[in-house]
C-alpha cells in the first residue's frame, strides 16, 4: 500500500477553497480498489474536518446523486458533456501541428476555423472520445490550445483572474446542471460542505467536477446562479467572488495563459 495526495474542495457562503489531503492509496483498476480509495480519502478528510459532510462527485461515488453529477453522465443539449467540451477546442494555426488520426469508431480530419484548427471527430461515447484525443495529443505535442468555440461564441482559456483556468469547463458544467436537474434537486448540493473527486490529480489536470460543484454550491447559497449563467462575462465574476478570501497581493495580476492544457473530464 502507498500514499496519495489529492485536493478536496470546501464550499460556504463566503467562498470556495481547496485543501490537500494525504491518504492510503490502493492501486488497481478494479471498482473495489476505487471504492477503497474513496473511503480512505474521506476518512482522512474527516480527521481534519470534524463534522463535515462529503460528496464524492464521480462514478465512484457512494451516493447516487454524486454519480449523476459525473461529467460522464451529464448532458448538454442532449449530448455528453465531455464530447461537447472536446469538440470546442481550437488550436493555433501557427503551431504547425496538423497530424490527424483515424479513431476506431470512424474517420477524423483536421478542419480550419479562421485562425485556428481543430480535430473534427464526432462521437457520443465519452470513453471513445477520450481514447481518440489521447492519440491526437500524442501525435501533436506542439499543438497550442488557443481558445474554445461553443455555439459560434469564442471563450478565452481562463477568465483573466486567479483560480479561473477551468473557466470554460465550469461554464459548460453549470449549463449541464441546469438542464439535467430541477432547482430542487440541485439544492441538495447545499447539504454538503466538502466535494471530492478521488480520480482527480491536480498535478496532472486542471478541470475537476468536484471543484465545479463547490462553485455551484457557492452560487446557490448566495442566490446568484441565474446571474452568473446569464452571460460569459457575468460568469467570470464567479471567480472573483468565490475566491476573494484566498487572494494574496500577487493574485491581483490577471492570468494570461494556462500552464497546462485543460484535460479530459474524469468520470
Amino acid at each position: 500500500m502507498s500514499k496519495a495526495k489529492r485536493l478536496y474542495f470546501k464550499a460556504s457562503k463566503d467562498g470556495v477553497c481547496d485543501e490537500e489531503i494525504e491518504f492510503e492509496f490502493y492501486p488497481g483498476f478494479a471498482p473495489s480498489q476505487k471504492e477503497k480509495n474513496r473511503n480512505s480519502m474521506h476518512k482522512a478528510i474527516l480527521q481534519e474536518e470534524l463534522g463535515a459532510t462529503i460528496l464524492e462527485v464521480s462514478t465512484k461515488s457512494d451516493i447516487d446523486f454524486g454519480k449523476k453529477l459525473s461529467a460522464f453522465n451529464l448532458k448538454l443539449d442532449d449530448r455528453p458533456l465531455e464530447c461537447v467540451f472536446q469538440e470546442s477546442k481550437r488550436y493555433e494555426l501557427a503551431s504547425g501541428a496538423y497530424s490527424s488520426i483515424t479513431p476506431e469508431f470512424g474517420e477524423s480530419i483536421i478542419d480550419i476555423d479562421g485562425d485556428y484548427f481543430y480535430l473534427n471527430i464526432r462521437s457520443n461515447n465519452p470513453r471513445e472520445l477520450r481514447k481518440a484525443w489521447r492519440e491526437f495529443c500524442e501525435k501533436n505535442k506542439n499543438a497550442k490550445l488557443a481558445c474554445f468555440k461553443f455555439k459560434k461564441e469564442e471563450f478565452d482559456l481562463n477568465a483573466g483572474v486567479s483560480n479561473s483556468d477551468s473557466y470554460f469547463y465550469d461554464y459548460l458544467y453549470f449549463g449541464a446542471l441546469k438542464q439535467c436537474f430541477s432547482n430542487a434537486e440541485l439544492r441538495k448540493l447545499l447539504e454538503f460542505t466538502i466535494f471530492t473527486d478521488v480520480e482527480f490529480n491536480h498535478k496532472k489536470s486542471i478541470n475537476c467536477q468536484a471543484r465545479t460543484c463547490a462553485l455551484y454550491h457557492f452560487a446557490l447559497i448566495n442566490n446568484k446562479v441565474d446571474f452568473y449563467t446569464q452571460s460569459k462575462e457575468n460568469f467570470k465574476k464567479l471567480y472573483e467572488e468565490a475566491f476573494k478570501e484566498n487572494k494574496t497581493p500577487q493574485d491581483e495580476t490577471p492570468v494570461k495563459e494556462q500552464i497546462k492544457e485543460p484535460t479530459l473530464f474524469s468520470d
